[in-house]
């Protein structure tokens, strides 16, 4: 900028902004005696603000007593490369509006700001203070209509007496590191248009209470809410949706739970995020008929339930998001949602929870009886059973699972094709056709039933012992596991082309681990190259312990 602009003594009104100016701001403005309007903002401006600018923002000016001339009223510096804080001259003016946001000014909420008692738009936005707010301000500044302190590093207690400040239109606090609550005194302000709390560390005040939001539907002119990434909690209340022109409410990231208020009242609604909550029930009705205002909508990551309509905003799959919401069924195809009829299955094994018994009635009744009498974690949950024909007119039977143990129980057929993992990866036991459940007189439920149990198990994976007419025990259950425990390291089978005779799985292993343990595992499960410290007796060591054959319950 030329310096020579501190010669046009008459200029009122200067905008010099969206240009590519440089440099620092020169000293000679403050000549300018009779300017009321300065506008710099969106260049490349850097330096400070000059200390003798307050020969222009001065009560003052005037150079002869019977001249006066208007005090400067606006000062606008957005967007520049400004350094330094914000200088004490400007205490001594009238200034109505201040911006000097999205520069590099640092340090507190400067004092000369709280004597410009005729301020009305106050914005530090995207700058580097820090420090607290006084709890007077409403005082000081009770003309202030939008104080904008966005993306600072201010701290301390939410300026709450913001809230006496009667003509405020906006408030934007966010991104700070403000504590505290929200007080209900906010549903005064019937000016107000946009609240921009979010990105703080507010909260629910006590016992949870969300009375701010109730009251906010007294403010009939409200568009914008912004309460997202705070920790606020409890249940929305459903008089927000008298707020009649909301149209952006930001709710995400908090720890809202209940299910989501029927807005019946917000028919100008037009985005509005309710992701990462803990919000259940299913979605409301009222969401399908804003087709006509409604632009975008995230309902993701809650507890949603239910089915995902078809109808409104939720025929545009860009539009909307609901995922991370396990319980949700339907909606359109590009979802990817399971059929609600579908959803009847655990939604952890849609695809494998099925089992079905062509022909074996009685194993079909015997695993009923036993999955009906057990509950456990790890146990597959049946939810119903099924019986018709197939498409060669064959009868068979089905089993849908999912069901959890009161008394022990030997399954007697543990192996791969029996471990179903969830989405989680946790284990889940399936095919509980051969099982026994152990009592305290040692007896188990079906010793009367030989039809299940002529051949107990499967071949490599069966206990030595029942070949012998050992009773089934829990004993042979640990060592089926040891078998299936071996095959997942090795990745070899119990029946693979180097069992021959006595020669068996675990005596390959044995016979391996004398020459390292890398000898015996399965290459595929590594990423990168195999360790060297690994303990190469560990696996024979647990398997050849006394305790092998000591009983354990499911």
């Amino acid at each position: 900028m030329s310096p020579y602009v501190g010669n046009l003594s008459f200029l009122r009104y200067l905008n010099l902004a969206n240009n590519s100016f440089h440099g620092f701001i020169p000293p000679e403005i403050g000549r300018l005696l009779r300017l009321k309007n300065l506008i710099l903002s969106h260049n490349t401006l850097e330096g400070e603000i000059p200390r003798n600018l307050s020969l222009c923002l001065s009560l003052d000016r005037s150079p002869l007593p019977s001249e006066t001339f208007p005090p400067l009223e606006e000062l606008n510096i957005w967007s520049n490369n400004l350094t330094g804080g914000v200088p004490i001259s400007i205490s001594q003016t009238r200034l109505k509006i201040f911006n000097a946001g999205e520069n590099q000014l640092i340090g507190g909420f400067s004092s000369a700001l709280y004597n410009l008692s005729s301020l009305n738009i106050l914005s530090l936005t995207l700058g580097l203070f820090s420090g607290s707010i006084r709890r007077d301000i409403s005082l000081l500044l009770p003309n202030l209509q939008i104080p904008c302190l966005g993306f600072n590093q201010f701290t301390g207690p939410n300026p709450d007496s913001l809230s006496n400040v009667t003509n405020l239109a906006e408030i934007d606090i966010v991104s700070n590191n403000f504590t505290g609550c929200v007080p209900a005194s906010f549903g005064r302000l019937q000016n107000l248009r946009w609240l921009g709390l979010g990105s703080n560390f507010l909260r629910s005040g006590a016992t949870n209470s969300l009375s701010f939001l109730a009251d906010l539907a007294n403010c009939s002119n409200l568009e914008l809410l912004d309460l997202q990434h705070n920790q606020f909690e409890g249940e929305i209340p459903t008089t927000l949706g008298n707020c009649l022109g909301f149209k952006e409410p930001y709710i995400q990231a908090n720890h809202f739970r209940g299910p989501i208020p029927q807005f019946e009242g917000l028919k100008g609604l037009r985005f509005l995020n309710l992701s990462n909550n803990n919000l259940s029930g299913q979605v409301p009705e009222f969401l399908v008929n804003l087709s006509s205002s409604l632009q975008f909508l995230n309902l993701s990551f809650n507890n949603l339930e239910g089915e995902v309509p078809v109808r409104g905003i939720f025929g545009n799959n860009s539009a909307f998001k609901v995922d991370g919401n396990q319980e949700l069924c339907g909606g359109i195809p590009e979802l990817h949602l399971l059929s609600c009829t579908a959803k009847l299955l655990p939604r952890s094994k849609k695809h494998i929870s099925s089992k079905l018994m062509k022909g074996a009635f009685k194993g079909f009744l015997a695993e009923c009886k036993a999955l009906g009498s057990i509950r456990h974690r790890n146990l597959v949950k049946i939810l119903t059973a099924c019986s018709s024909i197939d498409s060669h007119r064959n009868d068979f039977k089905a089993l849908v699972y999912e069901y959890m143990c009161r008394t022990p129980i030997v399954h007697c057929d543990l192996k791969p094709s029996n471990i179903l993992l969830n989405d989680d990866f946790t284990a889940h036991i399936s095919d509980f056709g051969l099982s026994r459940l152990i009592f305290n007189s040692n007896k188990d439920i079906f010793s009367s039933h030989p039809s299940s149990c002529a051949f107990l198990g499967t071949m490599g994976y069966i206990a030595p012992e029942y070949g012998m007419g050992v009773r089934p025990s829990t004993s042979g259950d640990v060592y089926s596991f040891g078998i299936l425990f071996l095959e997942m390291f090795t990745g070899r089978r119990p029946t693979d082309s180097i069992v021959k005779e006595d020669f068996n799985l675990q005596k390959f292993v044995e016979s391996e681990l004398s020459k390292g343990a890398t000898g015996i595992l399965d290459q595929s499960i590594f990423c990168g190259e195999v360790g060297e410290s690994m303990d190469e007796e560990g696996i024979w060591r647990v398997w050849n312990r006394p305790s092998r054959k000591s009983d354990i319950g499911f």
